[in-house]
């Protein structure tokens, strides 16, 4: 054997390693995930008030987008190996059928098509489900990223879109449910620290006739509604600063807070720089990377981010849900 046959030889068991090594990944995250919806709908149920309900059923469907997105390149793999081993699978299916329709009813005895239990219909799943993501890693390794690291951008831009958008629906929906404390603890507080101003007709000491009259001058399901846009809710720092003003803590994300930062700063590269590493990202994301070259994200990177999401939108939902139920509102 020739030192270029041994140097092929060993690019292959490389490439081979690789691939099992992606697939094992790709199967833990998509375990988070349907664990993720099992564990939301868990919570859901035992949730009180109208809004936390609301807002985790809406958490339950950004994280269906999420698991269709996962999912992708498994369904377009399978689509297009379809036509061959659809064709397969159609030919052997004809062939029962034909045989079946020539031997009479009573002389056939057992059944010539093979039966299949329930474990094996899911152990065949599971096969093809790999054999599809193998197709799909190799490709990868041919093209050198052009696969997957879009992937996995797409990944991370829809894991933040949900943890940001359940953050602003519950906060704004749990003051409109609970409107005169949260909201007056949330304009008494912007006054002391002299950030409250007058954007949008509405202040800590007056509100604006025009806006009143927009709201037939009953503003008590509104709160909410009206005093989010004096908050940034695009960022974790934006979104522990609303909670606090409105509930006096934040403690549901204090242990997760390194974590979603870096998912929000991996979010913002993607989405404004194109994934390009700049100062910026490696100043505030604790990931390591050389500035102007396109950031790698991999897919354990993608599951850390969905675990704290997940447990974020959980211990956010829980601190709402027991602070409305302390104040003794109507549960929904």
């Amino acid at each position: 054997m020739t030192k270029q046959d041994v140097g092929k030889d060993q690019s292959q068991a490389k490439n081979t390693a690789s691939v099992a090594k992606r697939i094992k990944e790709f199967n833990e995250l998509l375990a988070v995930l349907t664990q993720a919806k099992t564990s939301m709908h868990a919570i859901q149920r035992r949730l009180k008030s109208k809004c936390a309900k609301k807002a985790a059923e809406r958490f339950v469907q950004q994280i269906e987008l999420t698991l269709g997105m996962v999912l992708l390149p498994y369904q377009i793999v399978m689509y297009l190996e379809g036509y061959k081993s659809g064709f397969e699978s159609g030919f052997i299916e004809a062939f029962h059928v034909v045989l079946e329709s020539v031997v009479p009813e009573g002389q056939r005895g057992e059944s010539t098509r093979p039966k299949r239990t329930e474990q094996e219909r899911q152990a065949e799943q599971e096969e093809s489900r790999r054999t599809a993501m193998a197709h799909f890693f190799r490709l990868e390794e041919t093209n050198k990223g052009t696969l997957v690291r879009p992937w996995l951008f797409a990944m991370v831009v829809y894991i933040w879109t949900a943890f940001e958008c359940v953050a602003i629906d519950l906060w704004e929906s749990a003051l409109n449910e609970n409107a005169i404390p949260a909201a007056h603890t949330v304009l008494s507080s912007l006054s002391k620290d002299g950030t409250d101003t007058d954007d949008g007709g509405l202040s800590g000491q007056y509100v604006r006739v025009g806006l009143a009259a927009k709201y037939g001058f009953d503003l008590r399901r509104r709160m909410g509604t009206l005093l989010k846009s004096k908050f940034d809710f695009t960022s974790v720092d934006g979104i522990v600063k609303a909670y606090t003003k409105a509930f006096e803590t934040c403690d549901a994300l204090s242990a997760l807070e390194g974590k979603l930062k870096e998912l929000e700063q991996t979010r913002n590269l993607v989405v404004h720089r194109g994934g390009v590493v700049d100062e910026k990202f490696l100043s505030l994301a604790k990931v390591k990377a050389r500035r102007g070259t396109l950031l790698r994200v991999e897919l354990p990177q993608v599951a850390s981010y969905l675990r704290a999401t997940i447990l974020g939108t959980a211990g956010l939902l829980d601190m709402v849900d027991t602070n409305i139920a302390a104040l003794g509102q109507t549960p929904g």
